[in-house]
């Protein structure tokens, strides 16, 4: 049985030595930019009042893993509507979950943290269309941070716009690398 007086602790590596060399190796190819939590708060603020003027108001804000949830949950809490979460991603720890909608969601808005090749956005949509059995399926709308001017779709919502091919540019979120920010606790 282990107590905390006599309990070994094992020093375990966060990163991987592999995990650390591919961050690396992208690093000196591309430019990276470090988003910070103050744009975010931000650009969250710039998106409320797109959605405003838009008068779009969603019943249940679904949040893309695993960085759209932050953005997802702030939205979720300004709004006071509920928050789905939702396991959707083509690149990184590749696994799907289709969405199905309540009867009652008739808005519904979609978030992520970056529309980076539009693949995610485009896939959750169809899912939604083909899934959705009433003549008259929900109103669906997505949101994001950043969206990547190379590519086919565009979100509904968005503040910053990138083109990441052409720019060679990776952006890290503060929730993707918090413990490399420096973020002083108050």
């Amino acid at each position: 049985m282990c107590s905390l007086k006599n309990c070994a602790v094992k020093k375990i590596d966060i990163v991987p030595q592999f995990l650390g060399d591919l961050l690396r190796k992208r690093e000196e190819t591309m430019k990276v930019i470090y988003y910070s939590w103050e744009e975010s708060i931000q650009d969250l603020h710039e998106l409320v009042r797109q959605m405003t003027v838009d008068r779009f108001s969603p019943q249940v804000i679904v949040g893309i893993s695993r960085g759209g949830l932050p953005p997802a949950v702030m939205l979720s809490a300004y709004f006071d509507i509920p928050l789905k979460p939702l396991k959707s991603s083509l690149r990184h720890f590749p696994q799907w979950e289709e969405y199905m909608p309540r009867p009652t969601d008739r808005e519904i808005l979609i978030v992520d943290d970056i529309c980076d090749s539009g693949a995610t956005f485009t896939r959750i949509r169809e899912d939604i269309l083909r899934n959705t059995k009433v003549k008259e399926g929900p109103v669906v709308r997505f949101a994001s941070l950043y969206s990547n001017a190379d590519q086919d779709f565009t979100p509904d919502y968005y503040v910053r716009e990138l083109n990441q091919n052409q720019q060679q540019v990776w952006i890290e979120f503060p929730w993707k690398v918090w413990w490399k920010t420096g973020m002083r606790l108050l």
